[in-house]
């Protein structure tokens, strides 16, 4: 069975980032109003995407036979397929940058060419080096990269029989993260750990779904996972976390249109700030009248969906095939208890990649 709940979420929760930037964020173009009202929560499309990461990355390690010596493959396998479309997003944001500059009335900030950050976004390093990053939404694929690191070290003692293991490593990542947590280490966001209780709700409904774990087993878990991230994060991602879990565990969402929106989620989350942005800055000069903006948010939005799509089938969809090119060693399937649930997934790639 194909889980297209995946697909699904991947599709809102990029098209509710990309709302956020273009009707809430968008340099007051938006102030008011019900559309307005309607994006100020849209940045919780990230919090989704760490959770559907957190469940789909095991998954698709648990599918390939990953063992603890395949550490470094699994790490080229996710630069491969995550790496190039967001090289590329990096340089599109460079050029665009450039060629504003050169816009009569351009009334931005100066962009000034500097090797050193761009060379930490290469390794995903400027929240620890103390730069900014070229696009706001980079942040979260650093701490993606991080759970990558994370994940190939614990995933063999996740998924092992002995329920006491299982149980012990997943506290043990929880209360690491809530001894990192602020203000014991300021301004932590930039951490996986200060995520990490969305990251385990994916992990939790991974191996609820591999049969790894009994219903109310999976559901305490959620429960007290649901908490931390209250308590961590706050309200509004406890809630997004919990119901993304439950969506994923129990609920089969079908939609051609939101599987599309799966599809090109990965492009439409790196390049909708630079592109859409763009029509925003531009436009909104001119808009004079409520509606005038209003049109000019969904042009934004609009122009921003298909060069995504664009940008999808000529520079992530090679990367996927790529990746895909990349297997572990053969060898004898990791097993679950007896009665182990089987699914297909689709595609595998994770989070905030699609």
């Amino acid at each position: 069975m194909r889980l297209k709940t995946l697909d699904a979420l991947r599709g809102v929760a990029a098209l509710a980032v990309c709302w956020f930037h273009m009707a809430a964020a968008n340099g007051g173009l938006l102030s008011s109003g019900c559309l307005y009202e309607s994006a100020r929560y849209g940045w919780l499309g990230a919090e989704v995407f760490f959770v559907v990461s957190g469940f789909v990355i095991p998954y698709a390690m648990w599918r390939g036979n990953y063992r603890i010596g395949d550490y470094g493959r699994f790490l080229l396998k996710r630069n491969c397929r995550i790496g190039p479309p967001y090289y590329a997003a990096v340089a599109l944001v460079v050029i665009l940058w450039e060629l504003s500059m050169l816009a009569p009335g351009f009334r931005g900030q100066s962009f000034h060419f500097d090797w050193w950050p761009l060379v930490a976004h290469v390794f995903y390093l400027n929240a620890f080096l103390g730069l900014s990053w070229l696009n706001p939404v980079f942040w979260t694929l650093a701490v993606e990269f991080q759970y990558y690191l994370l994940i190939g070290l614990v995933f063999m003692l996740l998924v092992g029989r002995r329920r006491l293991i299982r149980t012990g490593v997943t506290a043990g990542l929880l209360l690491v993260g809530m001894l990192l947590f602020k203000p014991a280490v300021p301004d932590a966001g930039h951490l996986v750990f200060n995520w990490i209780s969305l990251f385990l709700l994916g992990i939790v409904t991974f191996q609820f779904r591999a049969g790894l774990q009994s219903r109310g087993e999976y559901l305490t878990w959620v429960a007290g996972l649901g908490a931390v991230a209250w308590f961590m994060n706050g309200a509004p991602v406890a809630v997004t976390g919990t119901v993304t879990a439950l969506l994923i565990a129990f609920v089969e969402l079908r939609n051609r249109v939101l599987a599309f929106f799966g599809t090109i989620s990965y492009s439409l989350y790196l390049t909708h700030v630079p592109v859409g942005g763009r029509v925003d800055n531009l436009l909104g000069r001119f808009a004079n009248t409520p509606v005038e903006r209003v049109l000019v948010v969904f042009l934004a939005m609009a122009v921003a969906v298909a060069f995504a799509a664009g940008f999808y089938w000529l520079v992530e969809r090679p990367a996927v095939r790529w990746a895909a090119s990349f297997s572990y060693r053969a060898r004898k399937k990791i097993g679950g208890p007896a009665g182990e649930k089987t699914f297909d997934a689709g595609s595998v790639a994770g989070g905030v990649v699609p």
